[in-house]
């Protein structure tokens, strides 16, 4: 299993070296995308070779990434630039794209979650009539209007309106008049929309245009005059230039050179406001001939000058200039003035060959124009399918990869769920163990406690012995005075029991009342002395309580009670570093070996008593804490007949225990 997954893991990433070029996008491919259609946008009229161009490389990003609603409108915008380059085949396709993708996305939002809309996105109302027009213009009169008057496809007033006035055109197109008016007629009595004077303009101008088309001059014309007036009222200079040509050629047409001389000064004076040079040459060499056939010879000639002048300095107005030549040629003519008129003939005639000249190139260049379109439109169409190709192979991929990565997913389980249990058994066994030490520990702490409560009981029947010979030799006042110091001793001793640490200033209490004890009933057998470090807070340092009295005890009891003479015993508690602190017990006492052989035969088969529990307590503090309490038993003078005994105790300082008395 683990040798097929690496080798597919392995096909896999040799196939997406090769296709990786064409998905190479990121989470800011959208913004990419959105960058190039933007550039299109800008340029689709000055260069829309390369504003092609951007789409092309936006819809590479958009089709890859599945951003639908920008391939809807990077199609919308090609099908656009092909209309306005008149391959209408191209828009139509292209358009048919975007409305196809368009639906998809309709689809979607009635099947699934709404996805996120562009800022940007085009309605499907407008795809509808840039479809439309394409059919319109590509002489498909009957596919248009089947669009148009499908009242489902558009849902702004504005998007009704434009539909409405292509519907007029349609109908103008195919010469039937009469559905193109009653279509305008209708737009102008609309009321459930605020028709502004602007629409009014180009509504009204239409209508002229309808009627012109059917040579019924007066019924143009009085439409052309109530679209001034609504162009007027916008303001809109442009459009009251575009009405008044209108209205010009309607007077030419009837030889009213009167009106349209006024007319013609108007657009002139517009020009002239806007600094349109390009169009006030074209509104001026107009005038001039208007001049001449109304005789006015002067402002004819003054025009024709300007023009030549004017289109001299800029040879996009070749054809301007020729016929500036023209009207002065004319204008000499009439004047009688023949070799000038001859004269402007002739620069009328060279400037139409280098116009002819430049007409011919510009069709060149139109053609490979149209060429270059058509080349462009088939690589766009090629990168579509390039593009679907490599990502259905990436699905293919990445459906191979998914069942890769769901095998491995489900091992993964395995492992983690394994994993898992062996940690449960670990978390299990260590907790069980844990428990198991805290029973231990509360075990030990009890038998702790329970060595200390054996120390009391073993005490007070030495301690009463004591007592019972004061009483056997009817000493009355020394058993008194005895039993005092006892009771209070008693009381010290019961009252520690219950701890594990004491401080050191109550154990060298409860170790010097007892030695007071011990020397008042043995008062002819030893003195003593106790020494304590004045380096050593005994406020401060903590050690279990009873550990150094068992020891003094057998000192007294088995050294210094069976000398022949008084003997001496002598305790020093010293500090041996900031952490320890030693504790020598010595006596010149009959030695170990002599109270050995004086001990009965039961008391040697017994250990004492306090030693032994003495010796398990050091233990079970040591398995407890960690501390070690150090106990070295050894002959004070090894050559001498009462060799003694010297006791030494290394005690750790348990400092600040919580649970000293």
């Amino acid at each position: 299993m683990h040798v097929i997954n690496k080798n597919l893991k392995l096909i896999f990433s040799v196939l997406l070296v090769f296709v990786a070029p064409f998905n190479s996008y990121s989470s800011d491919g959208r913004e990419t995308a959105r960058y190039y259609i933007d550039k299109a946008k800008e340029i689709r009229f000055s260069a829309p070779e390369k504003s092609l161009e951007y789409l092309q490389q936006a819809l590479v990003l958009c089709i890859k990434s599945d951003n639908v609603e920008e391939q809807v409108e990077c199609y919308t915008l090609i099908g656009d630039i092909n209309l306005q380059n008149k391959l209408y085949e191209s828009a139509l396709n292209n358009t048919s794209k975007a409305l196809n993708l368009k639906n998809s996305i309709t689809t979607s939002k009635k099947t699934f979650k709404k996805p996120k809309t562009s800022r940007n996105s085009i309605s499907k109302g407008e795809i509808y009539l840039q479809l439309a027009n394409a059919y319109h213009l590509n002489n498909k009169s009957d596919e248009a209007l089947k669009i148009l008057q499908n009242n489902t496809y558009f849902e702004t007033e504005k998007e009704k309106t434009d539909a409405d006035l292509l519907i007029a055109e349609v109908y103008k197109s195919q010469k039937n008049y009469k559905e193109s008016l009653k279509q305008y007629d209708k737009l102008l009595k609309k009321n459930n929309i605020d028709v502004s004077s602007n629409d009014l303009a180009i509504i009204n101008s239409k209508i002229a245009e309808v009627y012109r088309d059917q040579n019924i001059s007066d019924k143009s014309l009085e439409y052309l005059k109530k679209a001034k007036v609504d162009a007027l009222e916008s303001k809109d200079i442009d459009l009251i230039k575009d009405i008044n040509n209108l209205i010009s050629e309607e007077l030419n047409e009837n030889n009213n050179y009167k009106e349209e001389i006024k007319i013609r000064e108007q657009n002139l004076n517009i020009s002239i406001s806007k600094k349109d040079t390009s169009s006030y040459i074209n509104e001026a060499v107009a005038l001039a001939y208007l001049y001449l056939r109304s005789n006015q010879f002067k402002k004819a000639e003054d025009l024709a000058n300007r023009v030549i002048y004017f289109a001299q300095t800029n040879h996009k107005h070749i054809k301007v200039e020729a016929m500036a030549y023209k009207a002065k040629a004319i204008l000499y003519q009439l004047n009688g003035n023949y070799p000038l008129s001859n004269t402007y003939y002739k620069y009328y005639a060279n400037t139409i060959d280098t116009l002819l000249r430049l007409i011919d190139e510009k069709e060149a260049k139109s053609m490979k124009t149209s060429a270059l379109f058509a080349e462009k439109q088939k690589q766009i169409d090629l990168l579509e399918k390039d593009v679907m190709i490599n990502k259905k192979t990436i699905e293919a991929m990445s459906s191979a990869q998914t069942a890769i990565d769901e095998r491995i997913a489900r091992q993964k389980i395995i492992i983690w769920s394994l994993t898992l249990g062996l940690i449960l058994i670990i978390l299990s066994t260590y907790l069980i163990y844990k428990n198991a030490q805290r029973r231990r520990l509360a075990n030990q702490l009890l038998a702790l406690k329970s060595l200390r409560s054996q120390m009391n009981p073993h005490f007070i029947f030495n301690a009463l012995n004591s007592v019972n010979s004061f009483i056997s030799i009817n000493d009355e006042k020394s058993a008194n005075k005895y039993l005092a110091d006892f009771s209070r001793l008693m009381r010290m001793v019961m009252e520690n029991s219950q701890y594990e640490f004491i401080n050191l200033s109550q154990e060298t209490e409860i170790l010097t009342l007892y030695l007071s004890l011990e020397h008042f009933r043995f008062l002819n057998k030893f003195e003593y002395e106790f020494i304590i470090d004045d380096r050593i807070d005994r406020d401060f340092v903590s050690i279990p309580p009873m550990i150094v009295q068992p020891h003094i005890e057998n000192a007294i009891w088995h050294g210094l009670r069976y000398k022949a003479n008084k003997g001496f015993l002598k305790i020093h508690i010293f500090k041996l570093d900031e952490d320890m602190i030693k504790i020598t017990i010595t006596d010149n006492g009959i030695g170990r070996t002599k109270s050995q052989e004086l001990k009965t035969k039961n008391q040697k088969s017994n250990k004492s008593t306090g030693i032994k529990n003495t010796e398990s307590r050091i233990q079970l503090i040591k398995e407890i804490y960690g501390r070690d309490i150090s106990i070295n038993i050894m002959d004070a003078n090894p050559k001498e007949n009462d060799t003694g005994t010297i006791v030494e105790i290394i005690i750790p300082s348990f400092l600040n225990q919580e649970n000293h008395a």
